[in-house]
């Protein structure tokens, strides 16, 4: 019995003098799954599915409803806007760059009344703020023709 005593002493004294020097000895041990990727908020934001269309869409904008664009420019910035554009069009609205009588550039972000979901929707979506903000504001209204009405003032 008092082998036996020995023997187990031993053998825990050993054991723990060779715990702290060798890291090797656990090897057998399940290893630690590895540590997941901190999450990415790009990846689990819905992809936009109109910011691929943006330059083409600011072109058509442009070109077609330039007065409407100064109009909103004018009643968002409440200031006397000589020229305006817009630059970014996204599912949730779009980006109006300009610049006021004063010299200095503004930018403005517009959200579309409902987020759009297809490209087919975009122009509808935009002519709706359009007329929205202008008519709100006596000033130009669009047509579905694509001509400029003005309106009173109030």
């Amino acid at each position: 019995f008092s082998s036996f005593f020995f023997l187990s002493h031993l053998l825990l004294l050993l054991f723990l003098f060779l715990l702290p020097h060798s890291s090797s000895l656990f090897s057998f041990a399940i290893p630690f799954p590895p540590p997941l990727p901190a999450p990415n908020t790009m990846t689990q934001q819905p992809q936009d599915l109109i910011s691929p269309y943006s330059e083409s869409l600011c072109q058509t904008f442009n070109e077609q409803y330039p007065d409407s664009i100064l109009a909103m420019a004018r009643s968002f910035t409440k200031q006397d806007v000589i020229s305006a554009s817009v630059v970014g069009v996204r599912q949730e609205g779009f980006k109006i760059d300009g610049r006021n009588s004063l010299g200095r550039d503004f930018e403005v972000s517009v959200a579309f009344l409902e987020p759009v979901t297809s490209v087919k929707t975009v122009k509808d979506a935009f002519l709706h703020v359009c007329k929205k903000v202008t008519s709100e504001k006596g000033t130009p209204v669009i047509n579905r023709r694509r001509q400029v009405t003005h309106m009173l003032p109030p």
